[in-house]
């Protein structure tokens, strides 16, 4: 039995995190596991990076074509022509694998409908015809007008894990999908990490000079585009949150961490180097250079509080046991950690507005001191339902290796 996995980006944390407790969580059944990769980064990057997650021990074989995905509109032509019109397709199709798994997150949605999601999901109605096809902790959803039809005709044949109560009502309530092809889940993300429990804690945060709770996260987007309407308004908010954080509250540091780094033109590591060479007199620990998924979950959730506009940062933070306040651009903020988790009043709906007038500052300091005051209750509510996620996120490993599994005895069409 050989499995491929689709990813869309390494040095990603999130992603890197549910590649890495997927493929950790399957069985020996599974068999050989491979991974296919958007050409962002090089191939050599890509296999590097994909095969330190295991600490080179699984030797994955990585399928990633030899271009970059670049800036200019010519670069974007290339690309697609490549990589979705001759070398996804070709690899897909391969004989070589009878399972296909498309790794979660919420790529299935009309909030990064592009042409190369269109061709995805024709992709996904062609190969489910001659392979079992799996999607995994994923958000399905919202699509408006044809792109709901169009999703509704595409996603008909695969097996799908939702991560969210919602993702599962849209599915089968709005798509139309059938019950028994569409699971409820979770995100994968909220399982234990490889060594998570072996890894020294203090070594990592000492390697930073943080003090166990003595710090604040903040984890600024490199999605600016969902947030605000131009760039420029966006940092600058961050800047005037950084320093309120740094006025109002000294006794804790500052850290600004970077979740993804690719592709480039979105990295969060790009908008924290903008703002700290606008607050150099403002001191902060700048985690900005890529370090593994590990001791990026580990800094988020041995912190005081995270305040973050990327949605794996929140999980991270809240699997270790920390507190979270989450800048929504999607429903997936209210599906997980509002519904799921049970913190709505951690989550803060992001609007041009706020940023461009820069009441984001007087919204991040309101939900910071409602932690403050509520901290004990919220840790233990977070806590009891992140033991419900994990025992989720596991139970969907499990189906879909039942269902693989039956699938080649032939007692699943």
């Amino acid at each position: 039995m050989r499995a491929l996995i689709r990813i869309w980006n390494v040095f990603n944390y999130g992603e890197e995190m549910m590649l890495t407790t997927l493929v950790s969580s399957f069985s020996k059944k599974i068999g050989s596991i491979s991974v296919i990769h958007s050409p962002n980064v090089s191939f050599e990057d890509a296999e590097g990076r994909i095969n330190a997650l295991f600490e080179n021990k699984l030797n994955l074989k990585v399928h990633s074509p030899k271009i970059i995905l670049q800036k200019s509109l010519l670069s974007y032509l290339i690309y697609y022509f490549i990589y979705y019109l001759l070398y996804l397709p070709r690899i897909l199709l391969r004989n070589t694998y009878n399972i296909i798994i498309y790794l979660g997150g919420d790529v299935f949605s009309e909030y990064y409908f592009n042409p190369g999601l269109f061709m995805e999901l024709a992709y996904l109605k062609l190969i489910s015809r001659r392979k079992k096809v799996f999607l995994i902790g994923q958000t399905i959803g919202p699509f408006t007008g044809w792109k709901r039809k169009f999703a509704r005709f595409f996603l008909r044949e695969p097996f799908i894990s939702v991560r969210d109560d919602w993702s599962y009502s849209y599915a089968v309530d709005t798509l139309g999908l059938a019950p028994d092809t569409v699971f409820r889940g979770s995100d994968l993300a909220f399982l234990d990490l490889p060594r998570q429990h072996s890894q020294d804690y203090s070594s990592v945060l000492g390697k930073y000079g943080l003090r166990d709770r003595r710090y604040i996260v903040l984890v600024p987007s490199g999605l600016w585009m969902k947030y605000a309407e131009d760039f420029d308004k966006y940092y600058e908010a961050w800047i005037h949150v950084i320093r309120a954080l740094h006025d109002r509250y000294p006794q804790y540091d500052i850290v600004l961490l970077a979740h993804v780094h690719n592709p480039s033109y979105v990295s969060d590591a790009y908008v924290i180097r903008h703002i700290a060479s606008s607050t150099p007199d403002v001191p902060m620990v700048l985690i900005h250079d890529v370090i593994s998924p590990l001791e990026a979950r580990i800094i988020l959730g041995r912190s005081f509080l995270t305040i973050t506009g990327r949605m794996h940062a929140a999980i991270s933070t809240l699997q270790l046991g920390g507190i979270a306040v989450a800048i929504s651009y999607s429903i997936k903020y209210d599906a997980i950690l509002g519904e799921r988790i049970g913190i709505p009043q951690l989550i803060i709906k992001s609007t041009p507005d706020l940023w461009e007038s820069g009441k984001i500052v007087d919204e991040i300091l309101n939900k910071i001191e409602y932690c403050r005051s509520n901290y004990m209750s919220i840790k233990k509510t977070i806590r009891l339902n992140v033991l419900k996620e994990k025992r989720r996120a596991l139970s969907q490993v499990h189906w879909i290796e039942r269902r693989i599994i039956k699938s080649l005895e032939g007692d699943v069409k």
